[in-house]
């Protein structure tokens, strides 16, 4: 659980984690990455925890960014499965049961995610539901919705990685994405790059809708502000994923033009606000998919325009990442026994 000045939210999710009813041969802790905070969290997290007999260990991560938690929480972990339960997901009671059963049921399957309902804390407002899916609301299928599915992303919320499989997808190279920072959205996605490295390395994502949890959306993430700063984060992202996407393609022996070059990025990214620019203007940018779509591309823009001299060091790392398949094929007796 990434915590960065969670004290409002962690002591009702802590007390309902608390309250998840697991099988007596399913060990589990629960390990809380305090990144950064300056309130009282850590007080909270040791009080709502003291009567507990599953252990509660807390550890530090001093680089701010929900990516950089995440990956020292799976570092700590003593456990071949590890959850990304955030300090506002209250998971259904017997959900550590299911995703246990579902990763041995699915040995190829290096992440698995659920079904994510939302709890309000005032009425959204009527532009919000189209548009839900960014804050990890709702189904990540749109196939059926009464069995596992396969899927090419997962939300970080309530996303459960096998642990052997993320440490051979990444080794010792840094993400280039590390999620919000603080208060600060900027460029997100940071468990879109966890899950373009697990394809890369072979290994599939599966999409479970009975694994449920509900997501807290407070009154501040309701706003049109936040969803156009959302949208334009995503943006800024973009070009790192899309480039991922290229070297999935190819691993699987796509060989169709896909974006790589730094130019061919820029030249869709051009393309692509030109567009949303001309109907944004027409719809008068009022609150909706046409204007997220018009800040998704204007963040997508900037980011490229950005990333000129970077970009061959992104690339750099992508092909790094790609050779750790070749140099360690996905060992599924090894995951499951971990």
């Amino acid at each position: 659980m990434a915590c960065h000045n969670g004290a409002q939210r962690l002591r009702e999710t802590l007390t309902r984690l608390s309250a998840q009813e697991v099988r007596p041969d399913v060990n589990w802790e629960v390990i809380l990455v305090d990144n950064l905070s300056t309130d009282n969290s850590v007080d909270i997290a040791r009080e709502v925890w003291s009567d507990c007999v599953v252990p509660l260990r807390i550890v530090s991560e001093e680089k701010l960014g929900a990516g950089f938690a995440r990956h020292k929480g799976i570092l700590e972990a003593n456990f071949a499965y590890v959850a990304f339960i955030d300090d506002d997901n209250w998971i259904s009671p017997g959900w550590i049961n299911l995703a246990v059963d579902l990763l041995s049921s699915y040995p190829r399957a290096g992440a698995i995610g659920g079904y994510c309902e939302a709890v309000y804390e005032v009425d959204p407002p009527d532009w919000f539901e189209p548009l839900k899916q960014v804050f990890a609301l709702g189904s990540q299928s749109h196939g059926k919705e009464n069995a596992p599915s396969g899927v090419d992303y997962l939300w970080g919320a309530g996303c459960v990685v096998r642990r052997g499989a993320y440490l051979a997808a990444n080794g010792n190279i840094e993400a280039l994405l590390t999620g919000r920072q603080g208060t600060a959205l900027g460029a997100s996605a940071e468990e879109s790059e966890i899950c373009c490295r697990l394809r890369l390395s072979g290994w599939q994502l599966m999409y479970c809708p009975q694994l449920r949890l509900q997501h807290c959306m407070t009154k501040k993430r309701l706003t049109w502000e936040y969803m156009r700063c959302m949208y334009w984060g995503f943006g800024q992202s973009a070009p790192v994923l899309s480039a991922y996407q290229t070297a999935i393609a190819r691993a699987n022996g796509n060989d169709h033009a896909l974006p790589w070059e730094w130019h061919e990025h820029l030249s869709i990214a051009i393309e692509e606000y030109l567009r949303e620019a001309q109907c944004a203007s027409e719809s008068d940018r009022q609150p909706g998919e046409v204007a997220t779509r018009f800040d998704y591309s204007a963040g997508k823009l900037s980011a490229v325009l950005q990333l000129k001299e970077q970009f061959p060091k992104i690339l750099a790392t992508i092909e790094a990442v790609a050779m750790l398949k070749q140099q360690q094929t996905p060992n599924l007796d090894l995951c499951l026994s971990e």
